[in-house]
């Protein structure tokens, strides 16, 4: 056995000497997506909340981003700043109740109170926020949820990029405009899912802040089952994440993201988006595309799509 092993050692030295020119795919997934024309065009998934253990990106990230013309991001949340109110605004009013009723009458006296008991836990409950909808109240819990599991926004991957973008004068492309998020994050389906995602998280947030952990963990290592898992509460390749409530819970959300067959789906997204990278790569245009992690896995991730549409599509 100990003989078998040296001369195991010995070949697998020499196949990597002989490979030496193999990519290394340690960390969070990219893809390289190129047309016959010689278009090229990287995709690269982001999560919007992490820590610093993130950076430095591996070099074949940054080295991808370096050789590209422009970075296309879902939308510019760099634009949402004091110096441009007027898009903060319009974005926030939309999502005010409209009938001049307060969350608390429209909530119900049970739900508010958990709630408003883990927002004040967080140190980010006020009264003032009684004016706005469910998907506010979603958002707030969310953010709630990211700081308990010690992630935060200005961490985030696309953050990252849209600063150096900015920084360098590199162009900057929306995949999606103010108009299409104010419009996914107003229409009756996202008050529907609010409102049963309120529930859930209310109920198990615990549960949840683990969940942004798995989550940063699987894209951090660049683990496409466990992503998927995350995503959809199922994967062929992933049986579970080891925590039974934690399970149950990336099932729920699975299951209501699997039966929206909305135009604001993450099915019809993808589409929209693969159709977007399209277009860039038959515009000659070499760009860094840049969207969240979830539109890049399953069967209808970007990837998958662009290799439907006929272009080589590998991981880089």
């Amino acid at each position: 056995m100990r003989r078998f092993t040296r001369i195991s050692l010995l070949v697998l030295s020499i196949i990597l000497l002989l490979c030496g020119c193999a990519a290394d795919l340690s960390g969070p997934a990219m893809w390289k997506v190129t047309s016959e024309d010689g278009g090229v065009l990287y995709l690269f998934g982001s999560i919007h909340a992490a820590d610093a253990s993130l950076y430095p990106l591996p070099e074949r990230v940054t080295k991808a981003y370096g050789e590209c013309d422009a970075l296309a991001v879902e939308f510019d949340v760099s634009t949402l700043t004091a110096e441009n109110a007027e898009a903060a605004t319009e974005l926030y009013s939309a999502m005010l109740i409209q009938d001049g009723r307060s969350f608390s009458e429209v909530c119900g006296p049970e739900l508010y109170g958990k709630i408003q008991a883990i927002l004040q836990d967080a140190g980010a409950y006020s009264p003032l926020y009684d004016a706005f909808g469910p998907v506010f109240w979603q958002l707030m819990l969310e953010a709630a949820a990211m700081d308990e599991a010690n992630l935060n926004a200005e961490s985030g991957v696309d953050s990252h990029f849209l600063e150096l973008a900015h920084k360098e004068g590199k162009e900057i492309l929306e995949v999606e405009s103010l108009a299409f998020q104010t419009a996914l994050l107003t229409s009756a389906k996202a008050q529907e899912d609010a409102w049963a995602a309120l529930s859930l998280i209310a109920d198990h947030f615990d549960a949840y802040a683990a969940s942004y952990q798995f989550l940063f963990t699987a894209y951090s290592k660049g683990d496409i089952p466990a992503l998927e898992f995350a995503v959809f509460g199922s994967s062929a390749d992933q049986d579970g994440t080891g925590d039974e409530k934690l399970d149950e819970l990336l099932e729920n959300f699975g299951a209501a993201e699997l039966d929206d067959d909305s135009e604001y789906s993450l099915k019809s997204r993808n589409a929209g988006m693969a159709d977007t990278a399209a277009g860039y790569l038959e515009s000659g245009k070499k760009v860094f595309f840049v969207v969240g992690a979830g539109h890049m896995v399953g069967p209808d991730g970007i990837p998958a799509l662009l290799e439907k549409m006929g272009y080589t599509v590998e991981r880089a």
